[in-house]
């Protein structure tokens, strides 16, 4: 929602009541900030309707909130505090009502929906072989989560240790959700781009949208891993994301479409090594490593808060249209597949503009844990923020 719009939550509760409060949780630290007072509103129990999957729960409204358009853009959430002290907290996030930033952070909210198996349905359900799969996001969710899970996370909380760093760094953003970059229009406004640590699924609008952004001059930071993979579709008011092909099939931009995300991005996912966890090793200088102390050969992120730094999930140079030259290869993970781990790619643009992709899903988690990753990604920022945003160029 726009700054200056209005938040509306629905629950369902065996309390009578709880109250309700609005806390910014990024930008910010690891503590959430209270923005508003408390108020306490009507719980009880609400019944699902019968086609919740692709329409929603169906709830009343419980709680609203307006939104001043003095708050700045970034994730939000209701605090809900019921008795003996239980707390559930519904994030949501507020893009700026006019770009006020030079870096835009797209938070990959298709790929926390793709794995939102309340009530036994998302994007990887059983015995759906064989028919499209369209998830409402009117619903409760259990990947959108504001504090440690006590595993290995790839949604949200992941994608906080991004934002968290950036506020400890002193570089402003602007938030945005999938569906922002869905309907598009903003991006020229933006000197960079940040994708999250899992943006698997894109519509093809916003495929679009990100191709046209590079080639006028923008660039794009993306610091996850299995990225721009899959085509997922909204529906008209942007509130149920259908997956599958008609056949029920995976509906992939390389095998489908000829759309390998590397035309993007520079990297491409790779197959094997998943669930293996390793650090990197450099291959060649690079302005990126720049204070660092790291040398060809030197590794680094052999630790962090989802594992080590080329892990889980990531992303290779696979001899597919668009991928980085060798040249732009800083690292690559050690991981024991045969085209080694992840490859942190630098992907220099016919329009002046660069990718950096660090092509690993567990990359965020080591910011806060190694000193060196922190010192790469902000010189990854620094040269973006030299840059003027191809509005203004």
């Amino acid at each position: 929602m726009p700054a200056g719009g209005r938040v509306s939550i629905a629950l369902s509760t065996a309390f009578s009541s709880v109250t309700a409060q609005l806390v910014r949780v990024a930008p910010g630290g690891d503590t959430p900030e209270a923005v508003t007072g408390t108020t306490t509103v009507a719980g009880g129990l609400q019944t699902v309707a019968a086609n919740y999957r692709s329409a929603g729960c169906g709830w009343a409204e419980r709680y609203a909130a307006d939104i001043p358009a003095t708050w700045p853009s970034g994730v939000y959430a209701a605090r809900l505090t019921g008795r003996f002290g239980r707390v559930q907290h519904i994030p949501f996030v507020v893009r700026p009502a006019a770009p006020a930033r030079k870096i835009a952070v797209v938070l990959p909210t298709n790929t926390y929906h793709a794995y939102n198996g309340w009530s036994g349905h998302d994007q990887y359900s059983e015995g759906q072989e064989g028919v499209r799969r369209p998830i409402s996001f009117l619903r409760p969710s259990y990947t959108w989560l504001i504090a440690p899970k006590g595993q290995y996370d790839l949604e949200l909380y992941s994608d906080l240790e991004l934002l968290r760093w950036l506020s400890a760094e002193q570089i402003g953003f602007d938030c945005y959700i999938d569906h922002d970059l869905h309907v598009g229009g903003w991006l020229p406004a933006y000197s960079a781009v940040v994708l999250g640590s899992h943006p698997e699924y894109f519509s093809m609008a916003m495929r679009t949208n990100l191709a046209n952004y590079l080639a006028s001059g923008g660039s794009v930071i993306a610091t996850g891993g299995n990225q721009i993979y899959e085509r997922a579709e909204f529906d008209a008011d942007g509130t149920t994301l259908t997956f599958r092909a008609a056949d029920g099939s995976r509906d992939l931009f390389l095998d489908h479409y000829n759309l390998p995300e590397s035309q993007l991005l520079g990297v491409n996912f790779e197959y094997e090594g998943w669930m293996t966890f390793a650090p990197y090793r450099v291959l060649r200088d690079h302005p990126f490593l720049a204070g660092t102390g790291l040398t060809p050969g030197s590794e680094f992120g052999a630790h962090g808060r989802n594992g080590a730094a080329s892990a889980w999930e990531f992303d290779t140079l696979q001899g597919l249209d668009g991928e980085a030259p060798p040249s732009g290869v800083i690292a690559q993970g050690t991981n024991p597949t045969d085209r080694a781990g992840a490859a942190m790619v630098c992907k220099e643009l016919p329009g002046g503009g660069f990718v950096f992709s660090a092509s690993s899903m567990t990359f965020n988690g080591a910011i806060r844990v190694d000193p060196v990753v922190r010192r790469l990604l902000r010189n990854v920022f620094d040269r973006a923020l030299s840059r003027p945003a191809p509005a203004l160029s």
